[in-house]
């Protein structure tokens, strides 16, 4: 095996490696969860697990009156995400999400949790539709 025949197998080698960071990439791109990291066992916290039953891809943010905005990520369209925790503050809390692609944007009617409780937030098929959800723009 002469040197020209080595090089072929190190092009070889690394065309491979390339193809496969590329097909990573793009299947890890597909349907993107972004998840805020905060420990299960945080003191006064709340826990939002979110259920996405719409088409579009949504990205949420829990919004305290008084103005603490927490992201709580995007959730793919008929995915779901797992529990991310946001620090409890005793005053009442909407649910603020933005579609992706639909652009729409809506608020949940208002929530009063609890340190600890979990809140579970199922975005419809149809939210215009929805009772819960408001279309602001």
């Amino acid at each position: 095996m002469g040197p020209q025949s080595r090089r072929l197998t190190g092009l070889a080698a690394l065309a491979f490696g390339a193809a496969a960071v590329v097909l990573a990439v793009t299947c890890a791109r597909g349907r993107v969860v972004d998840v805020q990291h905060v420990t299960p066992d945080a003191p006064d916290s709340v826990f939002v697990e979110v259920i996405n039953d719409n088409y579009y891809d949504a990205r949420l943010y829990a919004l305290y009156a008084g103005g603490a905005r927490y992201p709580l990520g995007t959730v793919g369209g008929n995915l779901s995400q797992a529990q991310v925790a946001i620090p409890w503050t005793p005053r009442p809390l909407v649910v603020e999400l933005f579609l992706v692609i639909g652009g729409g944007h809506y608020v949940s009617d208002v929530l009063s949790p609890q340190p600890g409780e979990v809140l579970q937030v199922r975005l419809p098929p149809n939210l215009d539709a929805s009772g819960f959800f408001r279309r602001v723009r």
